[in-house]
């Protein structure tokens, strides 16, 4: 059986030294990252703030913010490639500024078809035998509220260093009833290269503009591993 989410969306964090005040809806648009039609709705959102420490700007399909130590874009509605552009085209602007991480993160809001399985989940990646014991079910009811796993590419006998790892996140979804909240940060560690004369951010771009479009397909097929997997029914088809 295959899954598909109600909801599906993506995010991208990128950790480094901006100047919030720079990121103003014109500046987006006379770079041609935000057409006319989502400039002036992003004018006239009550959401839209541009200071100092801070600026956001949002349209229907998509979400920035701006602080002086990260930039956030996330999509709103379907997700679809042009939250990658935006975030390349930006950080493209951006080429001599130094960033020193990248996250680009999915995450998907699963419905599912019985309060059972839904429970099943939870039982599969916390097993309650132990928690029953310390509290007794005769007047004690157990759940799972957060999992989060962390997958580093390196064997367990090896000794882990700081870099590139994933964390998939699964929770009780707060905007679907029995539904599972499942989330994949694909982090990236950007080291500074003093060989060339450019800023981490033009490779953080390429990095984008490369790997996001994968790790999105990756990560639907790893939610939907999961929620097989849990339910006994082996990998989806």
């Amino acid at each position: 059986m295959r899954y598909t989410a109600e909801i599906f969306g993506s995010t991208i964090v990128a950790v480094g030294i901006f100047n919030p005040a720079m990121f103003s809806v014109d500046m987006l648009k006379e770079n041609g990252l935000l057409g006319t039609e989502d400039a002036d709705l992003a004018r006239d959102q009550g959401s839209y703030v541009l200071t100092r420490q801070v600026s956001t700007v949002e349209t229907e399909w998509v979400r920035l913010q701006v602080l002086e130590n990260q930039l956030l874009i996330m999509s709103k509605g379907a997700l679809s490639p042009a939250v990658r552009d935006i975030a390349v085209g930006i950080l493209s602007l951006l080429s001599y500024t130094n960033i020193s991480a990248v996250g680009l993160n999915f995450f998907g809001h699963y419905k599912m078809s019985s309060r059972a399985d839904y429970h099943r989940v939870g039982d599969v990646f916390a097993p309650k035998t132990i928690w029953n014991d310390i509290f007794p079910t005769e007047n004690h009811n157990t759940g799972m509220e957060t999992l989060t796993v962390v997958v580093q590419p390196v064997r367990r006998d090896e000794t882990a260093v700081m870099g590139n790892v994933k964390q998939i996140t699964l929770q009780p979804s707060k905007l679907i009833s029995d539904g599972l909240f499942l989330s994949c940060n694909d982090h990236h560690v950007v080291e500074a290269d003093d060989h060339t004369k450019t800023g981490t951010a033009e490779r953080v771009a390429r990095l984008i503009e490369a790997k996001w479009e994968p790790s999105w397909v990756e990560a639907g097929k790893l939610f939907e591993s999961l929620i097989s997997k849990a339910l006994g029914e082996g990998s989806p088809c």
